[in-house]
């Protein structure tokens, strides 16, 4: 994750989740290797990413994709914010979810 914004950010592997499974300092790189699915049959397991922010669980990314993609894209995170509005870029094939 590298985290161009002044806001402290969460990441959460479900929606549900009231606290954050690690944080995304600000103005910062973090580093976050899930052991998602290695090996032939990374394919058959999905993971997802959700990112919020930390003070008031505002959700500004959400995705999932099989371990397969994840690993191959070497999933980078650039989290970026225009005014009020947090634009959240990966490196996975085809459009990202901001919010």
């Amino acid at each position: 994750f590298i985290n161009t914004t002044d806001s402290l950010l969460c990441y959460h592997l479900y929606r549900d989740n009231t606290g954050c499974l690690d944080e995304i300092k600000p103005n910062g790189q973090t580093t976050w290797i899930p052991g998602c699915g290695y090996g032939a049959d990374d394919d058959a397991f999905d993971l997802n990413v959700i990112i919020t922010v930390s003070s008031d669980g505002h959700e500004i990314y959400g995705r999932r994709s099989n371990c397969k993609q994840w690993n191959d894209a070497h999933a980078t995170f650039i989290i970026k914010r225009f005014s009020d509005q947090f634009v959240v870029t990966d490196s996975l094939p085809g459009a990202p979810v901001s919010r």
